[in-house]
């Protein structure tokens, strides 16, 4: 089974799909504002609210994904690519792992088969 991919781009947008609200000083990334703008750029429509800082008078956004069914779609659809998950891969794994079981059980087409050692 191979191990899952993760970034810092995948961690928000999982974040946002679980309905969690973000700003660039919640995460530990370099410059979070960087990844808010390529969800943006890749279709995921984001709702943007100017807060008041809570140590001083600036402000920041606090960023949530907008709840409408295409866009979470499309977040999702965006997710597992970044992820490098797609129905081939998910087939072509499903298939393999289906061998494995098959061999490890020593059944192949069906018929039980005594396995030789070399």
């Amino acid at each position: 089974m191979s191990k899952k991919k993760t970034s810092h781009l995948m961690n928000i947008l999982e974040m946002l799909l679980n309905k969690r609200v973000l700003s660039s000083c919640d995460q530990l990334a370099s410059n979070s504002n960087q990844y808010f703008n390529t969800l943006k750029n890749n279709g995921i429509e984001l709702v943007e609210v100017w807060k008041p800082n809570l140590l001083n008078t600036g402000k920041h956004k606090a960023r949530s994904l907008h709840l409408e069914k295409e866009n979470i779609e499309r977040a999702e659809r965006y997710l597992k690519k970044l992820q490098g998950v797609n129905n081939k891969t998910d087939s072509r794994q499903a298939i393999e792992e289906t061998d494995m079981r098959s061999i490890a059980e020593n059944k192949i087409d069906g018929v039980h088969h005594e396995q030789k050692a070399f």
